[in-house]
């Protein structure tokens, strides 16, 4: 687990903004500010790519930019390339205040990458079956206290959990 500023490339604008990080088993999400809710959540798996330090002002990848505008890569840069659902394939850009905090980051999401649990023995169908069923639990929840959302979500967060290391782990 990790979690601190970092200033991030915007897909939209292309231009730079500072953000709070955190790193969380699979998951890197960021927000304007602490304790604010999330404006993203990366999914980090066994596909993703980790560039502690991309060629200094070289040409920013065509697939972390929305536009096409010509951006060159600051100093102590991180670039992470995951596969998302809207975009395919994405490159994120974020800056860190030293080459040590980078290659910190770049160490945590490596780290988060390779301990990725493989979903092969349980395939996209049951996937979607089971996102299928946590979209009805979570309807359900609407009403209820927050405390209870965070049990139930908790309880979710363990059942997808188990559910997919179960084929992996009878694989092995």
């Amino acid at each position: 687990q990790m979690e601190g500023f970092l200033t991030k490339l915007g897909y939209e604008s292309g231009k730079w903004q500072k953000r709070w990080f955190c790193l969380q088993g699979q998951t890197l999400s960021y927000s304007s500010a602490p304790r604010v809710k999330a404006k993203r959540v990366i999914w980090i798996d066994g596909s993703c790519e980790v560039h502690a330090d991309p060629e200094p002002d070289t040409q920013i990848r065509m697939d972390a930019l929305k536009k096409n505008m010509r951006i060159l890569v600051p100093a102590h840069t991180l670039a992470i390339t995951v596969k998302t659902r809207k975009e395919g394939m994405r490159t994120f850009y974020m800056m860190a205040e030293s080459d040590q905090l980078r290659d910190a980051w770049a160490q945590a999401i490596q780290t988060a990458a390779q301990n990725a649990p493989s979903y092969s023995g349980g395939g996209l169908g049951q996937l979607g079956g089971m996102l299928g069923a946590l979209q009805g639990m979570a309807q359900q929840m609407s009403g209820q206290s927050q405390a209870q959302r965070q049990q139930a979500g908790l309880q979710m967060a363990q059942s997808l959990a188990s559910a997919f290391m179960q084929p992996q782990q009878q694989q092995q």
